[in-house]
């Protein structure tokens, strides 16, 4: 019996750069379910002596996977292609062309909300001014943080090229961050534009002796792991699907390839916000309320009561009420519920629970009720924050 042709797959990205390699072990890990289809990795990484063989791949593959800005740099920004090809993590909408794109506003949004639970009352954005990802980002904080009353500064101070960590990187293209610092009120959470950006300005604070996380909290995207290690602490991170993001990428081309006309795909939601060291505080100034959210956040996916976190602290339920009532505007109970909500998001957006074992987990023993109480809360199902590729046909 003949064999089945092969069909060629090629990944063109800078594999220097954390959320393409994370993409391309997405669109790697599709192919390895579909028995004929090979994928090609061709970084684009500056001196890499394959930049310009482009011409060489599209007689080679059967399907591209490329990112506007590679295609931009290497075929010139008229460039178009006639051989099948979907952008991965695309900056913006495409009429004539299938692209895989994060809900970026949606991450601005989710590293808001998390500054402002932690209590920082004043917020700053360091952004990439001429990058759509990083503006749209900043819009989200911003919308975010405006429905809250809280006010936020920006700083354009980053650097574009500044994707990848380089110790040098730090004196040559961040003159002017210190300044950008020392301007900011106390305390103050940041959110940069990516880890990278994050992992600078936690270097720079600690040279100018600055606190972090108190008195300045620090969020980045994408859970970059070089990042959080040249940081010299951990960075809490807005987790980014990124390999969602490659398989999906690599479902739509194959469709192609085969004759079928795919649908463009929504918006990739980003997953949660993972608390490390850059955040590891309680804004607040009453030292019981303090002690109270932080005995709260160890145990949020337990029942907790009110009562439970009183005899913890010696205090009262009453004392407790006062306490939250006149920092938070809210309830110590109400405030307890919403934590949990917010874990079983986390849990949710994991996709490694079904419904019913994220109820149990979060001490909700009754599913159907825990259903009802998530809508009240959030408004919307539980199902509906599970990813869109279950994790079992991905290797995390």
């Amino acid at each position: 019996m003949p064999s089945r042709k092969q069909i060629y797959f090629a990944f063109i990205g800078d594999l220097e750069e954390h959320n393409v390699r994370e993409a391309c072990q997405g669109a790697a890990e599709y192919a390895a379910t579909r028995p004929g289809l090979v994928l090609d990795p061709w970084s684009t990484y500056p001196g890499r002596t394959e930049r310009s063989t482009l011409d060489d791949l599209k007689k080679r593959a059967d399907g591209l996977l490329i990112a506007e800005r590679d295609l931009r740099e290497l075929c010139g920004k008229s460039a178009r292609l006639t051989k099948p090809h979907v952008f991965y993590l695309a900056n913006e909408p495409h009429r004539r062309t299938l692209a895989v794109a994060l809900d970026e506003r949606a991450i601005g949004r989710m590293a808001a909300e998390h500054l402002m639970q932690r209590g920082y009352r004043h917020l700053a954005f360091f952004g990439l001014p001429d990058l759509a990802w990083a503006r749209e980002r900043g819009e989200g904080f911003f919308a975010a943080a405006a429905e809250r009353g809280v006010p936020v500064q920006c700083h354009e101070v980053l650097s574009s090229v500044l994707r990848t960590y380089r110790p040098r990187h730090l004196k040559e293209h961040h003159a002017s961050l210190p300044g950008a610092l020392l301007s900011l009120p106390s305390p103050c959470g940041i959110f940069a534009a990516h880890d990278v950006g994050a992992c600078y300005i936690i270097q720079a604070a600690r040279e100018l002796g600055l606190g972090i996380p108190e008195p300045f909290g620090v969020v980045g995207v994408d859970d970059d792991p070089i990042a959080n290690a040249a940081a010299g602490m951990g960075i809490t991170s807005v987790q980014v699907p990124f390999r969602e993001a490659g398989w999906r990428a690599a479902e739509l081309l194959d469709a192609m390839v085969r004759g079928e006309h795919p649908a463009p795909p929504p918006l990739l939601q980003p997953m949660r916000v993972i608390a490390r060291a850059s955040t590891n505080a309680f804004m607040v100034e009453d030292p019981l309320l303090r002690k109270a959210l932080a005995l709260i956040e160890r145990q949020r996916g337990t029942r907790l009561t009110v009562q439970e976190v009183a005899q913890e602290l010696r205090t009262n339920p009453v004392t407790l009420n006062q306490r939250f009532q006149h920092h938070l505007k809210t309830t110590p109970a109400t405030y307890i519920l919403q934590r949990r909500f917010e874990y079983a998001k986390d849990l949710l957006r994991s996709g490694k629970l079904t419904v019913e074992e994220v109820s149990d987990t979060c001490g909700f023993h009754d599913v159907s009720y825990f259903c009802t109480v998530f809508k009240r809360a959030t408004g919307t199902t539980p199902g509906s924050w599970r990813p869109l590729i279950a994790p079992n046909r991905m290797t995390i």
